[in-house]
């Protein structure tokens, strides 16, 4: 099909910022002139993981796409990496493209720096979606949680052999109906064991549950996965309990990454919810 010229999505500014140290690469899409999206990666992939979302968002919105130190084309030389860093590059990324209010949109790790970004500046936040993400709110139910399966999957990691497509953070039903996008997954972002370790410890760390505004002045939606082995549903649910007027969608049949496995579906479950922020 001839793509007319309301289909072309424009490319903006793209490249490296320095940020205390660190050269941290974005990339940006759409129209400038309207609201911006801002999507923030997990552990187990790159900016590149959001190729299912960034053109469909880009044609009605702003699109900035980043990759989080030490993953993709961003560097990580100082040492300095997790949700704390991130959260200054986030800052950073959004006030040398002159973006003074954005909706963001985090990935389980990248929830850690969506939300690190809104308790320090939550009036630059339109909206926050914490997809598959506790995004650092804790209770001792959830910290305990985490805390197992981190040690469950280390062990896995160490001592078990997984199939081709076969990952924590999609669910079974992915590799079952498509190997190859399952396959797609593991390979975009293969971070190794040693960042894995270092950065799910800084995440359990990571806490940001008595930083939280008493009533937030910007709408806050959980996406979650049924089969989510890392942050469950109920899991999921128990992070919003402690985030006022926080709402929860869940798909079903996904797991980590229902971005990845059903993006039809969360994509309209995410425009709908921001075509919801007044």
């Amino acid at each position: 099909m001839k793509m007319s010229h309301s289909d072309l999505i424009p490319h903006g500014p793209r490249g490296y910022l320095p940020s205390e140290g660190e050269q941290i690469y974005f990339e940006t899409f759409g129209d400038p002139s309207r609201e911006t999206v801002v999507f923030s990666h997990g552990l187990g992939g790159n900016r590149v993981i959001w190729f299912q979302q960034v053109p469909e968002f880009a044609r009605h919105y702003h699109v900035i796409n980043w990759d989080q130190r030490g993953f993709g084309r961003s560097s990580a030389t100082t040492g300095k990496m997790g949700p704390e860093p991130s959260a200054r590059d986030l800052a950073m990324i959004l006030d040398r493209l002159q973006v003074e209010r954005a909706h963001l949109i985090g990935q389980s790790m990248g929830g850690w720096a969506s939300m690190g970004f809104a308790v320090k500046h939550p009036d630059r936040l339109r909206s926050l979606v914490l997809a598959d993400s506790i995004a650092g709110v804790y209770t001792p139910a959830i910290r305990e949680h985490y805390a197992e399966f981190i040690g469950r999957d280390v062990i896995a990691g160490q001592n078990g052999t997984l199939a081709i497509g076969q990952h924590s953070a999609i669910g079974d039903n992915l590799r079952q109906r498509d190997m190859i996008r399952a396959f797609l997954f593991e390979q975009i972002g293969a971070p190794t064991r040693e960042i894995v370790q270092v950065m799910r410890n800084l995440l359990l760390n990571t806490e940001y549950t008595h930083e939280l505004p008493q009533a937030p002045s910007f709408p806050v939606m959980f996406i979650v996965g049924s089969e989510d082995l890392i942050f469950p549903p109920e899991v999921m649910r128990e992070a919003a309990a402690q985030v006022p007027g926080s709402q929860v969608v869940e798909i079903p049949e996904t797991g980590h990454s229902p971005y990845f496995e059903a993006p039809n579906e969360w994509n309209q479950i995410v425009f709908q919810f921001l075509a919801s922020v007044q």
